[in-house]
């Protein structure tokens, strides 16, 4: 028996501009299919999977049960809640690939980790810039069009890789253009004309690539630490230089979700037991700060983990830098991270 679901991507041929990456019309949105309206517009899917990749489900998070747990909920016509369709085995990349990226000869023309000497004027401890590469695994594309880009491996806890984002950086460590390894490597083939090994054409009949947390591989070597937790990488890399490495458990292991729609309980299950301190981004009205806060007190529930937030970009952010959607790393780039290293997180 097939089963009708109430909220589905819209089939209608309109599209809308994607709330990750921006792109005008190249998003598709949830429909609710007994009342005709379009829910809220992060739920849905950006038509840009390998630069951007946004996809986020109102079934995932608790949308489609929080509808219908009101005084008048809709009627039982469409199950709100049903069993999810069983997702295929996540089939990771080679350890070869990522190997491939850490080469030490590379590292001298990325533009991130350059900065990292520099930082304003606060430049990082050599040691501490070389611990970060081999704690995160991080990388360096070393030739072609994205030379010198930084690679940010997503590794699950298993010490599979989920997948290999690739991101260049301006002086600032601001991102200027963004991609995923696979999709590199895939278009390195096509152009020139040979046919993809087995190994990518096997990975990339996966339905999602970046499926867990950035840093993920690391809650095994630290099970008891505290986790701070951030939307992107670079956020998760500026942490632990300023805030420190978690060699003691009273010291934070940074982690990071990837993109907004991310900090979901899909990713943040594996968080059971722990304390997690998060950092949202800046958003213009707040309206980041007010999902996340919402959704970790559903999550704090859920997973049976100790979700508290931080409003320290809140209370100090401009609105300039509200409007830039600027984040933590933001703050931390032009300060003295020695300042930091005795300070508690916060």
């Amino acid at each position: 028996m097939s089963i009708e679901y109430r909220y589905q991507l819209t089939s209608k041929p309109r599209k809308f501009n994607c709330p990750s990456c921006e792109k005008v019309r190249r998003y598709s949105r949830y429909v609710d299919i007994e009342t005709g309206k379009l829910i809220d517009e992060k739920y849905g899917r950006c038509d840009r999977e390998d630069s951007c990749g946004y996809y986020l489900n109102p079934y995932t998070d608790g949308y489609a049960h929080a509808v219908n747990v009101g005084e008048n909920p809709p009627t039982d016509k469409f199950i709100l809640e049903r069993p999810r369709p069983k997702l295929k085995p996540i089939i990771p990349l080679p350890n070869e690939v990522l190997e491939r990226t850490r080469f030490s000869e590379y590292y001298g023309c990325n533009k991130f980790l350059e900065n990292l000497f520099i930082n304003g004027g606060y430049e990082f401890d050599v040691h501490d810039v070389k611990r970060i590469i081999d704690q995160y695994e991080i990388g360096t594309i070393g030739k072609g069009y994205m030379k010198g880009a930084l690679t940010i491996p997503y590794i699950d806890v298993n010490d599979d890789v989920r997948t290999i984002q690739v991101k260049q950086f301006d002086d600032n460590n601001n991102t200027v253009k963004n991609s995923w390894l696979h999709s590199i490597m895939k278009q390195s083939y096509i152009k020139r004309n040979e046919s993809l090994p087995l190994w990518l054409e096997a990975y990339l009949t996966n339905d999602r690539f970046a499926t867990c947390l950035f840093g993920a591989h690391l809650l095994k070597k630290y099970p008891n630490n505290p986790i701070a937790l951030c939307e992107a990488p670079k956020t998760a890399i500026y942490g632990t230089l300023c805030y420190g490495f978690p060699d003691d458990e009273i010291k934070y292991l940074w982690l990071a979700v990837f993109n907004k729609s991310s900090f979901n309980y899909d990713r943040c299950k594996i968080l059971k037991g722990r304390k997690v301190l998060i950092y949202p981004d800046l958003s213009k009205t707040g309206k980041t700060y007010k999902d996340w806060l919402h959704k970790a007190k559903v999550m704090s529930k859920k997973i049976k983990a100790e979700f508290s937030i931080s409003d320290l970009l809140e209370r100090i952010a401009t609105a300039e830098q509200r409007e830039d959607g600027g984040d933590l790393a933001d703050f931390l780039i032009r300060k003295d991270w020695r300042k930091f290293r005795a300070a508690k997180t916060r």
